[in-house]
């Protein structure tokens, strides 16, 4: 379960975790993976740096290099497990045009549902007390 929650770590953190926002169950590694994106340190995240973290992060869900997330990218001991929990918030929050894979394309450019989430004044950016609060509340700290 480990490797298998370190492989979609990158995708659900900044991308998908508005199921498990509204039940409570947001991993604490989803606020750390937002923080992360303040690329320039000034303690406020914008949209472009959730941009350039998903663009950084897309060779690390794509392993085979063809372009597209899909099952082909999990490890084989954990394929059994894609069209449910967190893979499958992915493709519902991201695969578009519905062919069970997500495109580079589709990942980039898809919802930012924790972004916004977060930002709770909806002025395009994650301020530090944002996303203390959004943890405290989704999280319990």
């Amino acid at each position: 379960m480990t490797r298998f929650r370190i492989l979609m770590i990158p995708a659900i953190l900044a991308l998908s975790p508005a199921a498990h926002a509204q039940d409570g169950g947001v991993p604490a590694q989803a606020f750390d993976r937002i923080a992360q994106a303040d690329l320039n340190h000034d303690g406020v995240i914008d949209r472009s740096e959730v941009h350039a973290a998903r663009l950084s992060a897309w060779p690390r869900m794509d392993r085979n290099g063809d372009g597209y997330f899909d099952i082909n990218d999990v490890p084989p001991m954990f394929q059994s497990r894609w069209k449910s929990g967190r893979a499958q918030a992915l493709l519902t929050e991201f695969d578009k045009n519905g062919d069970g894979r997500v495109s580079r394309d589709e990942f980039l450019n898809g919802p930012m549902v924790m972004f916004d989430l977060i930002d709770t004044n909806h002025d395009g950016r994650i301020s530090r007390e944002e996303l203390a609060a959004a943890k405290a509340k989704y999280h319990g700290q």
